[in-house]
């Protein structure tokens, strides 16, 4: 085997390797969409009396505008862990803001430390066909935690 060679070889296996560790690694490496990009990719794709009846999108119930905007955060979250989920089959089953004794936000996790502040955020409990999910989100950071407790 030559030099040339030799390079070929090392280049292309290292191009496999980085297609697999994006696309089938973790979720979280590969591309993740929202569900509101996957609605404008359909609102391009269809003509817009179509996308009026076919467009998926999970029931907010009574929400407002900004409750909306929030519980889509978790909803993404949700959207991007749970394989096969169509948007019409999640539900909000509740939006409530609350003050969180600690940082935890009501949820710790064993062998963690949080910091002893009152914390303010959203718990919203999203539904699914099969499952009831628990999400918790400080006002003050962009993290969404799913609580197991």
């Amino acid at each position: 085997m030559n030099k040339r060679q030799y390079v070929v070889g090392l280049f292309l296996t290292l191009a496999l390797f980085s297609a697999f560790v994006y696309f089938f690694l973790e979720p979280k490496f590969g591309p993740q969409i929202t569900y509101e990009q996957k609605t404008n990719e359909n609102q391009e794709q269809l003509g817009e009396e179509d996308t009026k009846q076919k467009v998926d999108r999970p029931e907010y119930g009574n929400l407002d505008d900004t409750q909306i905007k929030i519980a889509d955060r978790a909803i993404d979250v949700l959207f991007n862990t749970v394989e096969d989920l169509i948007l019409s089959d999640i539900k909000v089953a509740s939006f409530e803001e609350k003050e969180f004794s600690d940082a935890s936000l009501g949820c710790p996790k064993e062998g963690e430390v949080y910091a002893q502040v009152v914390t303010a955020g959203y718990q919203i409990v999203l539904e699914t066909k099969e499952s009831k999910y628990d999400y918790r989100l400080a006002k003050s950071s962009e993290s969404v935690v799913l609580c197991d407790n």
